[in-house]
């Protein structure tokens, strides 16, 4: 796989969210999917100054489309689980 893009490269946002790990886990999710995606922002976005930041995913900006695709099969995907049925370890 290609080395990960960079806010400096020529790429597209394809999601803010509010969060760094909602932004790895889309992009963990994507880089699974052969996209090169990046979480970018994450630390001012968890600054606390009562003016929250968003956490950019980025991509290349020649697979914005494909990424676009990708992340609503990730989307379709998780809502399909039945998390009644999941075994999310005991609570501490």
């Amino acid at each position: 796989m290609p080395d990960r893009p960079t806010p400096d490269d020529d790429t597209a946002v394809l999601v803010n969210v509010a969060t760094d790990w909602q932004a790895e886990l889309i992009a963990e999710a994507l880089r699974a999917r052969d996209i090169n995606a990046e979480a970018a922002g994450a630390l001012t976005a968890g600054f606390r100054a009562e003016a929250p930041g968003l956490v950019r995913v980025i991509v290349p900006a020649r697979q914005l489309a494909e990424a676009r695709a990708k992340l609503a099969e990730v989307q379709r995907d998780a809502s399909d689980i039945d998390w009644s049925q999941v075994d999310v370890g005991k609570a501490e």
